[in-house]
């Protein structure tokens, strides 16, 4: 039974619990890596022209601010149930002070997570709610036709199936979230005509900017540039629940 347990936390012939700091390091290589293909538009010379002109830095700490929202987002909305779940044990004052504690991720929420993903992650604690109370009533069903206790495949999903569909979905909504550069969009005059880029360096009378359309790294005069921020946001979907709320702070792009 040891071997078994001992077999049951590898990964890769790899106990992954004494290499989390190696795994971590892994992983936030490759998003980083990821990130700078998927503003690229997946062109190896752009990403590398964004490199040289944005520094590693800015690409790291880029990359964290355009995933926080969404990683937050499932952390919260996975992380509630739970706890409200453990709390049903505890005695009342216990509750009232575990659910004040709430009260502040829950204002993040509000602040930082894109309105749709708030409704969608909403939605699919919900089916997932509803679909195991199906499998277990349909277990309940079986035990009592069959007269004896079902297998454990019919109780409901395994922990592995629940898992790999979870982690499924946050790759997917991280990967979504990936196009989106560290700096914001801009107005610049190019050609004679306003077009919106990102500008990721700006040394003397020239400018390294990525233009929005087709993703191609250009420089251009620092005189195209008109320091005119600009909203890429195309409904109140993107946006924060206080967003949609408090209205649109700039322009939207041309």
């Amino acid at each position: 039974m040891n071997s078994k347990k001992s077999d049951s936390i590898k990964l890769f012939g790899l106990a992954w619990q004494q290499h989390v700091g190696l795994i971590i390091g892994a992983l936030t290589s490759i998003a980083i890596c990821l990130k700078l293909l998927a503003v690229a538009g997946w062109d190896v010379t752009t990403a590398f022209g964004i490199l040289a002109a944005s520094g590693t830095v800015d690409v790291l700490t880029g990359t964290l601010l355009g995933i926080l929202p969404v990683l937050y987002g499932v952390v919260a909305i996975k992380v509630v149930p739970v706890v409200e779940r453990n709390l049903s044990r505890r005695s009342p004052v216990e509750r009232a002070a575990a659910r004040v504690m709430e009260s502040w991720p829950a204002l993040l929420l509000v602040l930082i997570v894109p309105t749709m993903l708030i409704i969608a992650l909403a939605l699919l604690v919900i089916v997932e709610v509803v679909v195991r109370r199906l499998s277990i009533r349909r277990a309940e069903k079986s035990r009592r036709g069959a007269g004896c206790a079902p297998a454990a495949s019919a109780v409901g999903a395994s922990k592995f199936e629940t898992a790999s569909v979870a982690v499924g979905g946050l790759i997917f909504l991280v990967f979504t979230s990936l196009p989106t550069p560290w700096v914001p969009p801009e107005t610049i005059r190019f050609s004679g005509v306003e077009r919106t880029a990102f500008v990721f360096a700006k040394e003397g009378d020239s400018a390294t900017v990525l233009m929005a359309d087709g993703r191609v790294l250009r420089r251009v005069e620092a005189a195209s540039l008109t320091g005119e921020l600009c909203s890429t946001f195309s409904g109140w979907w993107e946006k924060p629940i206080l967003g949609v709320l408090g209205g649109d702070r700039y322009a939207r792009c041309p």
